[in-house]
């Protein structure tokens, strides 16, 4: 975002602040980065658990009188700042209050969202099976044991945003989350690839791989091409090419130079579904696309929002796994891995605990993919 766009959101006295901090700004100073995050729900979330030690608002009203005479310097005289200062001369308490209690410390002081510390002590255990109450939350240790290659640094950064996604949509029961995770075992295999990878290194495997989207693309890119040419121009142009290859294949003539290729978790893909995600959530991943594979919120939150928009719930409830499996992936492309994956993660959620465990069993049908 830049510092524009961050300015438009202040109030008229804060943007005169922020013009008097950090004149001529193009946006890679700090409070650039603190208005984006502000935007960003995931960074907002880490924020808020943060514990920060800086000097109190209710201290030093000598600092402010700078702050205004800076303001002035730029601005001029403003009524506004003269109400501000009066504003803030009612809040400073702190030397007052210290005379009294000699042992206060500060005012240099340690601050804390208190929703946020709360939230660090009772996120766990909080999200139960609403069938069985098994204990569902992704714990980091759960991630682990769940998804051999997963870092610790996802592990603790996909922690809690899936708790907060899971819950947020709904996928709350053993069968609901075993059938998730088994999907994202295979789509962003186990929580190690969160983009589709398109670098190819041989140009007949390219094309056999490929062939309807390729002509596709390149005729949407070169309508003169013959397919002959098609053809000559994949094998020496797009092999070893991820960049342009995901221009071919998943670029859009309405934003040139992006694609919109498998991201996040479930590897959301298209520009209409980029763009019903947008829509949703507030978060431009239109224009940002890679958005969903580098923030963990968003491709948790993106995952879970085109699961529960596309009422896939309702077959993980009835532990349909092929009906699952052709809502994320018509070609079932790797089904048995799949199978696999989803009783293995219900195996080590459930722990065979009944109703779910017992329903898991006997839900094993043929029919049903199993």
């Amino acid at each position: 975002m830049p510092a524009t766009a961050a300015l438009d959101k202040l109030s008229p006295l804060m943007k005169s602040v922020y013009q008097a901090i950090c004149p001529g700004s193009n946006g890679d100073r700090a409070i650039d980065e603190l208005c984006v995050a502000a935007k960003d729900r995931w960074q907002s979330l880490r924020a808020s658990r943060l514990i920060i030690r800086h000097e109190s608002e209710w201290a030093n009203p000598s600092k402010w009188k700078s702050l205004t005479a800076e303001l002035e310097k730029e601005t001029g005289a403003n009524a506004q700042y003269a109400a501000e200062q009066r504003r803030i001369e009612k809040l400073v308490w702190w030397e007052e209050v210290k005379a009294r209690l000699p042992d206060l410390p500060g005012p240099a002081v340690f601050h804390m969202h208190p929703v946020g510390v709360v939230g660090n002590y009772f996120s766990v255990g909080q999200l139960r099976c609403t069938n069985c109450a098994t204990d569902l939350f992704p714990a980091e240790d759960t991630l682990r044991a769940i998804f051999d290659g997963i870092s610790d640094n996802d592990a603790d950064a996909f922690s809690d945003s899936l708790f907060n996604v899971l819950t947020i949509y709904g996928i709350n029961t053993c069968h609901r989350v075993s059938h998730f995770l088994a999907q994202c075992e295979v789509e962003c295999s186990g929580f190690t690839a969160f983009s589709e990878i398109l670098y190819y290194s041989n140009g007949d495997h390219l094309w056999s791989t490929y062939p309807s989207a390729l002509k596709a693309g390149l005729g949407r890119l070169c309508p003169r091409m013959s397919l002959s040419e098609m053809e000559q121009y994949a094998k020496q142009h797009l092999v070893k090419n991820d960049r342009k290859l995901g221009e071919v294949l998943f670029g859009n003539d309405q934003h040139p130079g992006k694609d919109y290729r498998g991201r996040g978790l479930l590897h959301m893909t298209w520009l209409p579904t980029y763009e019903e995600y947008k829509v949703h959530s507030g978060i431009d991943v239109v224009n940002d696309p890679d958005l969903v594979k580098v923030n963990p919120f968003v491709a948790a939150d993106s995952a879970a929002w085109f699961w529960h928009s596309r009422s896939i719930n309702k077959k993980a409830d009835d532990n349909d796994i092929r009906g699952v499996t052709l809502k994320i992936n018509p070609a079932l492309k790797e089904f048995a891995r799949r199978k696999l994956a989803a009783k293995r993660v219900f195996e080590m959620l459930n722990k065979g605990n009944g109703p779910c465990g017992d329903r898991w069993g006997e839900s094993l049908t043929e029919r049903k993919g199993w």
